[in-house]
């Protein structure tokens, strides 16, 4: 399919995974998302830049698509090596981050879960004045101490 098709699908998706009310009375042109599970193997935009590099390259074109971010601490945790394209995809719009855990992940095996959530606070830093939302939900309440 040609981009500019692709680009009016994807913003068909996009509009699906915001709450359009909330946003448009919201200040700053801060996206409101819509509440949907993290962790979902459905979660836009990474579904769909998941398929194959040409989507991924025409969805990082897009900033208002990154503004919602979920960045896993635990056993799978997202890759630190790719997590600054993901905030630099989002522009200087206002974000939304979630750091969580996978439910179920028992302590030995996500004992590194402190370390990996100072890493990615450490990362966010440069960011910290986008992030209007911050949200961890992770399996060991001093790994955010």
């Amino acid at each position: 399919l040609p981009t500019e098709t692709l680009m009016s699908i994807f913003q068909l998706v996009f509009e699906t995974c915001v709450d359009s009310d909330k946003t448009a009375i919201h200040p700053e042109h801060t996206i409101v998302w819509l509440e949907d599970d993290p962790l979902s193997p459905s979660l836009f935009p990474y579904s769909l830049a998941s398929v194959c590099v040409r989507w991924l390259h025409i969805l990082s074109s897009v900033p208002v698509y990154w503004t919602s971010q979920v960045i896993t601490v635990d056993s799978h945790a997202t890759s630190l090596i790719t997590f600054p394209s993901l905030l630099q995809w989002a522009g200087n719009l206002p974000m939304q981050l979630i750091v969580t855990s996978h439910p179920g992940i028992s302590g030995e095996i996500n004992r590194d879960e402190r370390a990996r959530v100072r890493a990615v606070l450490d990362l966010l830093q440069p960011h910290i004045h986008q992030i209007w939302s911050l949200n961890f939900n992770v399996a060991h309440s001093y790994s955010v101490l």
